[in-house]
């Protein structure tokens, strides 16, 4: 989420920011540095990825990407199609760590978690957005299906059924919104392609 006194526009903002993932953990966006901007290789929108926090003090300048992945979209923003109802939104589709049964997930986005799992292994889950024991079996079995980018980095043999760092991470990636590298928890670095 950015805030600022600016409003968030295509082109260039000018803020200081440190990143939080959802965990809580502090750590690096994917950026370079050349002299005092800073380019984001992702796109920041509101509701995405890291939280982003503005103090007042040493300002750097974050440009918007000049190219993006989807090849339907004209303005320079990422973009995927709703598996729900094929609307074009933009990118940072998954972003929530999601498990069974509790209280504190994210209904929109347990219901865009089924939607995007009958569509892509064909798990036929009610678009109820509660994250139940069929929807957490559709999530294992993704998971198993692509064990090699989402389990084998932290070491896993089994599924979880959890929609964290890796899961989202692939999920983002099929829909066509690619996270670059990112660094798990475990200290590892990872691209999910």
């Amino acid at each position: 989420t950015v805030t600022s006194s600016v409003p968030a526009a295509d082109g260039t903002l000018t803020f200081s920011i440190s990143a939080t993932s959802a965990a809580g953990t502090t750590g690096p966006l994917n950026t370079t540095t050349d002299g005092s901007s800073v380019n984001v290789n992702r796109t920041v929108s509101s509701g995405g990825g890291a939280a982003i926090i503005i103090p007042n003090t040493n300002p750097v300048t974050i440009t918007t990407p000049t190219t993006n992945t989807s090849s339907n979209n004209t303005n320079n923003i990422a973009t995927y199609t709703s598996p729900i109802d094929g609307s074009t939104q933009i990118c940072s589709p998954f972003k929530r760590y999601l498990k069974i049964n509790s209280t504190q997930n994210d209904r929109g986005e347990v219901r865009l978690w089924q939607a995007f799992l009958n569509k892509h292994i064909n798990a036929n889950l009610p678009l109820t957005g509660f994250y139940g024991q069929k929807t957490h079996a559709a999530i294992k079995n993704f998971q198993a299906l692509y064990s090699s980018e989402i389990l084998t980095p932290w070491g896993l043999k089994q599924a979880t059924g959890w929609t964290y760092q890796t899961t989202r991470a692939k999920g983002n990636q099929i829909l066509g919104c690619p996270e670059g590298q990112i660094r798990l928890d475990n200290g590892v670095f990872v691209e999910i392609k």
